[in-house]
Parts: structure tokens; sequence; C-alpha cells
């Protein structure tokens, strides 16, 4: 596609421009101001829109000094007639209109669309003959050296380097072309299935290594977890050399039976008798005393445990409201030194406009940058402008300190609020504390029918009477045996734990042992995976980078880890197009990048070269027509051509 006319009106800084180019490469020079960016801003608007910088925040109507609009009525317009494909023109025309109400306010803007002469009645019909024309990104790419490098989003850069080069690599070649990588292709059939072939696209290995990574986060998590658990397993585990369980089984029977022989000799002698009514009486009774012994604890305790859980409550509030109202008083005593530090500020400036003032020979009596006398008049100018500026910085210090003193009374106000809160909260702790102590010393609401009950039954059964003695006897044996059975119990428990926690360590050592081993083969893994990404880049860079003379572009960021992301980062000799390059390697670099993807795309476009003189560089060979912008010195602002060797204003 060439330009063969370009006609400006109104546009910006344009009044009238008429441009025959005839599809002919072109050079425009003129003063810096004189336009030249205009008529690149008129080409680009005619397209997308937007201006050559690829901003759409920008007014095509002249502006003031003051950035207003100068006549709202003017309708800037841009006609363009090009030519593609050998001898077939197409005339493109765009219009800039105000659009008023009845009142003739200004309500708005539109865009008038001509192709060929004819008024679409929509932008969309516009964009669609445009579309056939060049698609707009490919425009936006081929018509500016920079946009492909600073504009377009990285991740569409990529995706147009790989559709240049052919496509992305599979698996499948980048492990068949490195030998070492051929045990990955086991651990990919082992992943994805025994059917995979080096001769098909394999499994993502994007997609095995965030499994692989899961993988390696779930094992180091559950061995970090075992080494705890040992630890706690080993704290619990009874300590000394215990009895056989066998052993200690045996002589719980024993035991067992030997205290049943007591009870049953004892049920003997009680048998029907008035003793064995009584005991069961007081046992009854004594359980009921127990019973609301243990109710009444447990009311109290709980009673207790919310009191105390209030005071703490209580507590913190207090505690919170003293540091906020230290805090207030931190920053109400910084304020104060601040408003003296300004009253001190105050008074020099006084002392100074007064000195000045009153003076009447006082003030400036040369000029500071050629220390040439001043005259009378500019003697006392400078004296006047001397006094303002004292003056200004005086008004300027009070406001400050007026907010100060504001912000020292809004303090003061949260000290005493915050005060009153804390004393409240004091109160409210000292009745708490009180109500704690009260619930604490009281006594245990056990009926007094209950204890005289069992003081009655205690005393009947203490009497005298003829089996007492050997109930006696065989109550002391009963208390014996019955110790001894509860700490064989207690030891058959013991050992019972120790053997519980024998098995469960061998199980955490055993499963702590399976982790490590799954640990290193995921390293393994992951370790090939790293490999193939670099064998990966390596390939790819080089496939990409060989369709372009001086462009190289990094397609892969490697990070502190080693580890690898994809990116895509245009350079030059190493350097990257966004940081350091200057502008005339910029251009350079986007000009390589315009010529192989016009090749591939099997188009061009104009290109427009802002700043052309400050380019000393040789730019390549381009099949596209090349406009230059140059800036030149002078004083007249009007814009020359030069057009394949012609030379025409």
């Amino acid at each position: 596609m060439k330009i063969e006319t370009l006609q400006i009106q109104n546009f910006k800084g344009i009044k009238d421009i008429d441009l025959d180019l005839s599809g002919r490469s072109a050079t425009i020079l003129g003063t810096n101001g004189a336009g030249k960016t205009t008529i690149a801003d008129a080409w680009g608007w005619l397209w997308t829109e937007k201006d050559s910088l690829g901003s759409s925040v920008f007014e095509p109507r002249a502006l003031d000094a003051e950035g207003r609009v100068m006549d709202s009525d003017m309708e800037p317009s841009v006609e363009a007639v090009i030519r593609t494909e050998g001898t077939r023109s197409c005339c493109l025309k765009k219009v800039w209109r105000s659009q008023k109400n009845r009142q003739g306010s200004l309500t708005g803007n539109t865009a008038d669309f001509y192709v060929d002469g004819a008024l679409l009645k929509r932008r969309s019909e516009y964009q669609a003959v445009l579309d056939s024309l060049v698609p707009e990104e490919r425009f936006k790419v081929l018509s500016s050296p920079l946009f492909f490098s600073s504009q377009l989003p990285w991740q569409r850069r990529r995706e147009i380097l790989l559709e240049v080069c052919g496509g992305d690599l599979t698996d499948g070649e980048i492990i068949g072309d490195s030998p070492e990588l051929v045990p990955l292709l086991d651990i990919l059939q082992a992943r994805f299935g025994a059917e995979m072939r080096p001769n098909v696209p394999l499994a993502p290995t994007v997609a095995l290594g965030s499994i692989l990574a899961e993988e390696k986060k779930q094992a180091s998590k559950a061995k970090n977890e075992i080494k705890p658990s040992i630890k706690e397993v080993l704290r619990s585990r009874p300590e000394g050399k215990l009895d056989a369980k066998e052993y200690l089984g045996a002589e719980l029977q024993r035991l067992a039976a030997y205290i049943s022989s007591l009870q049953r000799e004892r049920a003997q002698i009680e048998a029907g008798g008035w003793t064995s009514d009584r005991r069961r009486e007081l046992a009854e009774v004594e359980a009921e005393i127990i019973k609301s012994k243990t109710e009444w604890a447990e009311d109290i305790s709980k009673i207790f445990a919310e009191k105390q859980e209030e005071l703490g409550g209580l507590r913190d509030k207090e505690s919170k409201a003293r540091r906020e109202a230290e805090a207030h008083r931190t920053n109400a005593a910084l304020n104060s030194e601040h408003i003296a530090g300004m009253e001190k500020t105050l008074t020099a400036l006084r002392e100074k406009y007064r000195q000045v003032q009153s003076a009447p020979g006082a003030g400036p009596t040369k000029c500071p940058t050629c220390a040439k006398p001043y005259l009378e008049e500019e003697r006392l100018l400078a004296r006047a402008a001397i006094l303002d500026e004292i003056n200004q910085e005086g008004k300027a210090i009070k406001e400050r300190k007026e907010t100060a003193l504001a912000e020292t009374k809004k303090q003061q106000y949260k000290i005493e609020e915050c005060d009153r809160k804390a004393q409240d909260l004091q109160n409210q702790i000292i009745a708490l504390e009180d109500e704690i102590k009260e619930i604490k010393a009281r006594p245990s609401p056990i009926s007094g029918d209950l204890l005289e009950r069992q003081e009655a039954l205690r005393k009947a059964l203490t009497e005298p009477g003829a089996d007492k003695k050997k109930l006696e006897r065989i109550d002391h044996e009963l208390g014996l045996n019955e110790k001894e059975r509860e700490s064989v119990r207690n030891e058959l428990a013991l050992v019972k734990r120790q053997l519980e926690a024998d098995i469960r360590l061998a199980e955490l050592k055993a499963e702590e042992l399976r982790l490590a081993g799954a640990l290193e083969d995921i390293e393994r893994q992951l370790h090939l995976l790293e490999q193939f990404t670099r064998a990966k880049v390596g390939l790819l860079d080089e496939r990409i980078n060989s369709h372009f003379r001086v462009a190289r572009f990094r397609m892969f960021e490697e990070h502190l880890n080693g580890g690898l992301t994809p990116c895509c980062e245009v350079l030059l000799g190493g350097i990257p197009f966004n940081s350091n390059l200057n502008g005339a390697h910029k251009t350079l670099v986007g000009m390589d990048i315009i010529n192989t993807l016009s090749r591939h795309w099997k188009v061009s476009v104009p290109i427009f070269v802002d700043d052309a003189a400050n380019i000393v560089i040789d730019l390549p060979e381009i099949d596209a027509q090349v406009i230059r912008l140059v800036a030149r010195k002078g004083d007249t602002r009007e814009l020359t051509m030069e057009l394949e060797g012609e030379h025409k204003q």
C-alpha cells in the first residue's frame, strides 16, 4: 500500500496542505513546530482515530496558548488516495464535526467517513473497508517502527513471532533433538499414556512442571510434618522398662479373682441384715452429696470463667485506651514544638521585614547576575520584591501554624476522651474484681438434711456388732487389693502406650524414608524439565532470530533461582529495546521488524519516521513507502518535501 496524495485541512496546526507523493518515498523538512509530526498524526487518525504515538486523547482542532479550542466550528479533515495491489486505488476521507443543540451550544463531536467519495452511514462500515485493505493491528505494526516493541503486549508479540517462524516447538521435537532428554520421554509416557511416541506431540511439559511443583510442595509439607510428629510420640511414650504385658495380665486376673472372693465373703456376712441396708442407704446419701458438690463446683467454675474472661476483655480495653491517650499526648507535644518553631520563624521574619522597610537604603544595590549597580528605581523594585517574599513566607507559615493549633486542640480532645474511657473501664474492672472475690467465697450449698442423714448412718454403722471385726478385716484387705489392682491396671496401660508408640514411630520413620525418596525423584524430574526448557530456549531463539537482520528476541526470562518463564523482549546487541536503547537504534530495530513482518504478511503500508535528522545510521532497505520527517533550522515555518530526487515546497 502506498499514498498517492494526502490532503489535510484544519487539522491541529495545519490549515491546508496537499501532498502529492505519487506512491513514492519522501522527506518532509521543516522547523520545529512547522507541522511535520502533525502530518503523521493526521495519517494515523485517518486509520485508527489515534495520533502517531498511539494516543486517542488529543484534539484534532487547533488550540490556543492555554490549550482551548480556537474555533469549535472548524472541521478538521484528512483525505488520502492510496494505491494497493499494483494499480488499484482507493480514496479515504474523514471529517471531524461539532454537534450543537438548538440553542447553538456545543454538545459533542462526531466524524463523517467517506470511501471513494461516498458517505458511509456507520463507523463500522468504514472500519470494514480499512480491514479489507489492512487489518488495524497489522497497520499499526507495519506503519510505526516503535509500535511492535513498545506498545504491543508481549504475549501478542510472542504469538506473532511464533507465527513467523512456523509455530511453537513441540515437546517431541525438542526431546528428539537432545539425546540427554530421552528419560523425560519415559516420564511423560508414564504420566500421560503408554501410546505416546516421539513422532506425535507430547503432553505439554508445562503441565508436567505444574504437577511436579505441586507434588514437591505436598511431599515437602508432609515430610516437614513428620519430625514434629516423631517428637510428640517420643514425648508421650512412657519411660522406663516395664514388665511384660502377659505377666501383668495374669496378675490382674489373680487380683480380680481374690477381690471377688472377699466381696462374696463380706456379702455372706451381711446377707439379710440391718447393716447391709444401712450401708446401702449411706452409699446412696454420700453419692447424692458428691453429686451436689460436683454440680455446684461446675456451676461456680463456669461463672468464674465467664467473669474472668469479661475481666480480661475490660483490662485489654483499658490498656488500649491508655495507649491511645499516650499516643495523642505525644502527637500534641510534637505539634506544640512545631508551633513554637514556627512562632520563632515568624518573629524572625517580622524583624527582617521591619529592618528592610525602615531602612531607606536597605535592599540589594546591584544585579546578582551581572553585578551591575541598580538604578534607584530598580533598587526600589528589588527591595519591594524582598518585602513581598518575606510577607508571602510569613503568610504560609501562619497558615501552617493555624493548622497545627487546630490539630493540637483535636489531639487534646482525644486525650480527654481516652482518659475518660480508661477511667470508666477501671471502675468496671474494680467492680468486677469484687464480684469475682464474692463468687470464690460462696459456701457449698449442700442440703442440711443430707448431712444429718449421713452423720446418723455413720454413727449407727460404727456401733459394736458381732461381725464388726471380721468386716473390718475384709474391708482392709479389699482396700489393699483394690489399690494393687489399680496399680497393675495403670502399669498395663503404660505398657500398651509404649507398644502403640513404638508402632507409630516405625510407621513415621518408614513414611519419612518414602517421602525422601519421592522428593529425590521429583527433583530428578524437575532437573530434566529445566534441561528441556533450556534446550527449548536455544532452539526457539535460534529459529526466531534467523528471520531478522539486527533485531533479536528474548523469549524466556531466567530468575535468580534458575527458573524460566515465557516473555518476549526485543533486543539490539543484548540491549533491551525499552530501557537503554537510543531513538536511532530503536528505529533501526523497528524497521528490521517491519521488513520481516511485511514479507510474512505479504503487505506493506507507508512508514512515517519522525525525527529522522537524528538517525545517522544506515537503515535497512525496505519494500515500503517511507516518509522521513526531518527538522531543520530557519525562521520560516513552511514545509518542503523532497520526493525521489525532486525538491518542491
